[in-house]
């Protein structure tokens, strides 16, 4: 389970273009369904976003990057099926923290797609790091999301409780 300054999550939270289609898709075009209405905000985020400066600290060691998004990762899935951490692990104890760096709106045309198989992970402009405790601070006002629940714009802070939720399953085999 994750945790941030308003609540918990169990799968992935995300600061960036990530929450400001979530928030477009909820706000600006709710009066739409399904995936017409993500492929709009993406295409509607894609005109008005622009990577932006920030700092990230990851179990108190800082790096700056210039990031379209940073997705914090317990899981693989987020967004409809996109695969944005390919090797999480939800009983780890760490997230993945997927940070997609600066590229051009058309390197992002060509980048999203390979997301839902997981293939945009050798990708130049995407790096993936691990940790407990993140801090993101961006140069200016940016959007987060957890669990797809728009969070509003903030600095944030991110913690993993390991251990936190206990899964019973049925080990029944049919033949």
């Amino acid at each position: 389970i994750g945790k941030h300054e308003k609540g918990y999550f169990i799968n992935v939270a995300g600061v960036g273009f990530d929450a400001e289609v979530v928030n477009t898709t909820n706000v600006d075009l709710k009066f739409l369904t399904g995936s017409f209405a993500y492929i709009t905000s993406v295409i509607w985020n894609l005109i008005r976003y622009s990577s932006r400066e920030a700092s990230i600290e990851i179990d108190g060691k800082v790096f700056q990057r210039k990031l379209w998004l940073v997705a914090i990762a317990n899981g693989q899935y987020f967004g409809g099926g996109m695969r944005i951490s390919p090797d999480a692990k939800v009983d780890d104890g760490l997230f993945d923290i997927c940070m997609v760096n600066d590229m051009s709106r058309l390197e992002i045309l060509k980048f999203l797609p390979r997301v839902f198989s997981g293939g945009h992970k050798n990708h130049r402009a995407f790096e993936v790091l691990r940790g407990k405790h993140i801090k993101i601070e961006f140069n200016t006002p940016t959007m987060t999301q957890a669990d797809g629940e728009v969070l509003g714009y903030n600095s944030t802070n991110f913690s993993i409780i390991p251990k936190a939720l206990k899964v019973i399953r049925n080990n029944f085999t049919s033949t």
